[in-house]
């Protein structure tokens, strides 16, 4: 199946030399067919990720919370620790 891309001469200055410059038509420079498919696979990549984080968050408080008593420390309403003099 061919295309009709339009071409154009123009010189380039850096290059100090002519190039052609092709002009795509609408259908030709739309985004890529696989773009849907890899917005899923992030999306679903950020939800499983959320997924195994927040079980790892609350693990780690709770074991900071029983390492905390286990040294006679209290978290919730602790009282400050008094040097002698």
């Amino acid at each position: 199946m061919a295309r009709h891309v339009e071409t154009e001469t123009q010189w380039a200055a850096a290059a100090r030399r002519l190039h052609r410059v092709r002009a795509l038509p609408s259908k030709a420079a739309k985004r890529a067919r696989g773009g849907l498919r890899v917005l899923t696979v992030l999306l679903v990549a950020l939800v499983l990720a959320f997924i195994v984080w927040i079980p790892v968050e609350l693990w780690g408080g709770r074991t900071r919370a029983e390492h905390d008593t286990v040294r006679g420390q209290s978290v919730v309403g602790a009282q400050p620790v008094q040097g002698s003099r």
